[in-house]
């Protein structure tokens, strides 16, 4: 990465960065058993589904639109867990979740497409109607009974390394997108040169730019920014 976008980069997340410290000192100082070791890595335990969700988000982001992947998270966990109460394996049961998750979501894609409905109001409805499903699957109760002494929840749910394993996971995950969303790519004029510093989110941006979509906001997906700041452009 250029040393001028690492500079970019790093004053972009630095008061997010510092509001979060400051969030965690303050509440410490007040609830001073909210920094143990215990806490603390229970609450990142539960934080990375949702921060795995968020990383999926920032293709949509790239492309200029708002993916919201709650209702299939919900629906995928809630299969999972009726399979494994009916007698499956866990490790069997994450293979429906898996491709019953990637169907859901290329439905969605598929409708945001050749319908041309933005993905925000696509998915915001099969949130819904999933998240219904779900409920019918479970009875309209906590599903519970669960073998936590299985093999699949301790490694899974367990600890590696002093950290949960979840946790080395949304790092795994976070690196990988890093790297494919920043890396070189190979333009596709004459001569295909290889443009630096350059990956999936400038190839999505110069892809938005073509999209004649009505309702979208105009950002530089570079750099997240408006052109113009406080305008909405409807294109």
């Amino acid at each position: 990465m250029p040393p001028s976008r690492m500079r970019r980069l790093l004053r972009d997340e630095t008061g997010v960065a510092a509001v979060l410290v400051l969030l965690v000192l303050v509440v410490g100082i007040a609830e001073p058993d909210f920094l143990t070791r215990s806490n603390l890595t229970g609450t990142a335990h539960n934080a990375c589904y949702v921060g795995l969700m968020a990383a999926g988000m920032v293709f949509a982001l790239a492309m200029r639109e708002v993916d919201l992947p709650g209702g299939v998270y919900a629906l995928g966990v809630t299969v999972g867990a009726v399979c494994i109460c009916d007698g499956w394996s866990p490790w069997a049961a994450a293979a429906p979740v898996l491709v019953l998750s990637a169907l859901l979501g290329a439905g969605n894609a598929i409708v945001a497409t050749y319908v041309g409905l933005p993905t925000f109001i696509v998915t915001l409805a099969t949130a819904m109607l999933f998240r219904g499903i779900g409920l019918a699957l479970a009875d309209g109760r906590q599903i519970s009974g669960m073998p936590q002494d299985h093999a699949f929840f301790r490694v899974v749910g367990g600890d590696a390394g002093g950290l949960p394993t979840a946790v080395w996971v949304l790092l795994a995950t976070t690196a990988a997108l890093t790297v494919l969303l920043t890396r070189p790519f190979r333009d596709a004029g004459p001569g295909g040169r290889l443009q630096p510093g350059r990956g999936a989110v400038h190839r999505a941006s110069r892809r938005a730019d073509a999209d004649q979509g009505h309702g979208a906001v105009r950002v530089d997906g570079r750099t997240g920014r408006r052109p113009d700041p406080g305008l909405l452009h409807l294109r």
